[in-house]
């Protein structure tokens, strides 16, 4: 009962304490008591990274329908289980979600199932040897996917699947990745910045998937192992047009 003489709170930082799941409970959140019932409070933004959450009650967010932002980046959940799954699934208007560094390898589809709105998912340094297909749930949503320090070996043409409202993507730091094949980008078609630096194993990458992408504006490859970046460009229409390939990009890096 923490906020029932403050039920209009709309940011709350408790990262970098020592909560731990157990004394995480739904009723810290109860706004004040009217009709028999306790009201709902206007909770927005919820920081709760750098603590040692390893799972979520299920109803813990029951007092907080309004979160548009969660984060639980660096706590050490290992695997979402069905009740944090649970508790998740009921962030009908969550935007942004954080489980960055949170030791997971897997996405389930329950967690995000019903996320209609969110626009950004930090995945980054957890233990996913794939890209997650859970995240084809929030194709028509998602705008930045965050997939840097993961293990993933190879990203295929079935990675990125529907994903058709992404416009920022990041696959960098991963040690184990050593090939984009061909095909990866085709779904990708509101992308505009994609980082793939610092992979120190990659080299082979899809270049010519990005040629149609008319959006694309940072293109970051530095510090993979890549000895050239092949593709063929016909600029020349079957009308005798000229083709122009990457018109608004602004930023390329190859170092």
């Amino acid at each position: 009962g923490a906020f029932l003489d403050s039920p209009n709170i709309a940011m709350l930082d408790l990262s970098f304490n020592k909560i731990s799941s157990e004394n995480l409970n739904p009723d810290i959140f109860r706004g004040p008591f009217s009709d028999d019932a306790y009201s709902p409070i206007n909770l927005h933004s919820l920081d709760l990274s750098h603590n040692e959450l390893n799972y979520l009650d299920k109803m813990l967010f029951e007092h907080t329908p309004e979160l548009r932002k969660l984060d639980l980046s660096y706590n050490n959940f290992n695997n979402l289980d069905e009740g944090t799954d649970e508790a998740l699934g009921k962030l009908e208007h969550l935007e942004i979600l954080d489980l960055s560094y949170t030791a997971i390898m897997e996405l389930p589809s329950a967690a995000i199932t019903n996320m209609k709105h969110l626009s950004e998912l930090f995945l980054n340094g957890n233990s996913f040897l794939t890209v997650p297909e859970s995240l084809s749930l929030v194709s028509q949503s998602l705008e930045y996917l965050h997939l840097s320090d993961n293990p993933i070996e190879v990203i295929s043409h079935e990675s990125f699947v529907d994903l058709v409202k992404l416009e920022q993507l990041n696959i960098s730091g991963m040690s184990q990745l050593s090939a984009v094949e061909t095909g990866a980008f085709d779904t990708l078609v509101s992308l505009e910045v994609l980082h793939c630096r610092g992979n120190k194993k990659l080299d082979v990458i899809d270049v010519q998937s990005l040629l149609n992408k008319a959006r694309i504006k940072e293109l970051d490859l530095s510090n993979n192992n890549l000895t050239t970046l092949n593709f063929e460009a016909e600029n020349i229409t079957e009308e005798g047009e000229v083709k122009k390939y990457f018109q608004h990009l602004h930023t390329l890096k190859l170092t």
